[in-house]
């Protein structure tokens, strides 16, 4: 029977077992499998809800919309934005190769050089290389890695038991070679795969404010040549990349930092 003040209700099947809990201060008003509540708890807690900084290339098309006063893309059509929006993320790719962030930084899969091999596998979606590591073919996980030394060329040396050297010459990995298999690790940048369809994830968390005032600048420029509209969203735009440079920067090393200005990409084209 309830109690003054509160309400009697099961939870849902599977509630515990997802993980949910109640509130330490309700504890006292558990009875018997059946949830005694004091007036201010008389619903479950609400399912979390997806993060604001995770978004689609839907939310960025929407946002860019709403910037350029036409949500119903009567002027601004989707296909349009779809390729200013690409374009945007382009660059922000190239920003964030620029500065090395973590997001574009990847590991390989260990590879198997035999024994007189002098390329490497390259993943499809590397940029560029940043170090390798090396060690026996057929070492137990736990074995260590010796660091490789990178050079502009390979180096006219005599073969040993270990690969010792590599180049990155001719969008691809070189060796001198070994005389006995060697097992390969290579850290690299990466690159980002292409935005298609509505749905597709934006792989850069809080990257959308930028994505949007970009995208809505170009099309400003380019469809309607709004000079003035497209400066002020480029400046909205260089204050959203700012602020996800700066804050994944000052994570990894602890110090301010400063950015240079967005008109600057002008001299380069923007």
């Amino acid at each position: 029977m309830p109690i003054t003040g509160g309400v009697f209700f099961d939870n849902p099947p599977g509630w515990y077992e997802s993980g949910n809990i109640w509130p330490t201060a309700m504890w006292p008003y558990l009875v018997g499998g059946l949830q005694v509540l004091p007036p201010i708890f008389t619903q479950p807690p609400v399912p979390a809800q997806a993060y604001v900084g995770r978004s689609t290339l839907g939310d960025v098309f929407s946002e860019a919309s709403l910037l350029l006063n036409d949500v119903n893309n009567t002027i601004y059509t989707a296909a349009a934005l779809l390729g200013y929006s690409k374009k945007a993320f382009l660059e922000l790719e190239m920003e964030l190769l620029n500065y090395g962030l973590p997001v574009t930084l990847q590991i390989d899969a260990p590879q198997t050089i035999v024994a007189g091999q002098q390329s490497y596998n390259s993943p499809p979606d590397m940029f560029r290389p940043i170090k390798m590591e090396e060690r026996p073919a057929g070492s137990a996980d736990s074995a260590l890695y010796s660091q490789m030394e990178e050079k502009s060329f390979e180096p006219n040396v005599t073969k040993t038991e270990s690969l010792r050297f590599w180049t990155w010459r001719l969008e691809g990995i070189r060796f001198v070679g070994a005389n006995t298999d060697r097992q390969v690790r290579l850290y690299y940048y990466n690159l980002f795969k292409d935005l298609m369809a509505l749905g597709d994830a934006i792989p850069v968390t809080m990257a959308k404010g930028f994505l949007a005032a970009r995208a809505a600048a170009l099309a400003a420029m380019y469809i309607t040549e709004n000079t003035t509209r497209a400066a002020a969203l480029n400046d909205d735009a260089q204050g959203q990349l700012d602020k996800l440079t700066n804050l994944t920067i000052r994570g990894r090393q602890h110090i301010a930092t400063r950015r240079r200005p967005y008109r600057a990409y002008k001299i380069r084209g923007w």
